[in-house]
């Protein structure tokens, strides 16, 4: 099963449309934050999402101090993680970002499940932050969609646009 987290916005958006075209094959289920209803009124199939708390709204900067300290605010998100995506038997976890969805990440990541991280169309010139930690620490796969990024990030896969 293939289990897509939704961080709201331009994130869940393009996560829903690469959704949308593989759903036809596989059946997937959603992780979704607390408190983001638009994102959540959009999923095809509410049995199939777990809403969990969410944290690391706000981490703008590679300063690796910042973000071991905010890990510790988070155990709560990374327990329901954890308990989400062996209840939605996931095997699969495909991420487009931002921040919150670096939990859940690091929750597959413990569970042993395959990543696919897809970075934004809208990052041309370089990887968001939760983009380069997923490209360093995470990620299985990591799908960029303009062929600059994949020349400066030589293990990532250049596709096009996907969406």
């Amino acid at each position: 099963m293939i289990t897509y987290i939704l961080v709201s916005g331009g994130h869940a958006a393009e996560a829903m449309k690469i959704a949308a075209k593989l759903n036809s094959k596989v059946s997937g289920s959603y992780i979704v934050f607390k408190g983001d209803a638009t994102t959540k009124h959009h999923i095809p199939n509410n049995d199939a999402a777990v809403e969990i708390p969410e944290c690391f709204r706000e981490i703008r900067y590679k300063n690796i101090a910042a973000i071991c300290h905010g890990f510790l605010w988070c155990m709560p998100c990374l327990f329901k993680s954890i308990w989400a995506l062996k209840k939605l038997h996931t095997d699969l976890v495909i991420a487009t970002g931002s921040g919150p969805a670096l939990i859940p990440l690091l929750a597959a990541k413990i569970l042993h499940r395959k990543i696919v991280f897809i970075e934004l169309t809208c990052r041309v010139k370089t990887l968001s932050l939760c983009g380069w930690l997923a490209y360093y620490f995470f990620a299985d796969l990591f799908f960029v969609q303009w062929n600059s990024l994949q020349k400066k990030y030589p293990r990532s896969i250049y596709a096009g646009r996907l969406v």
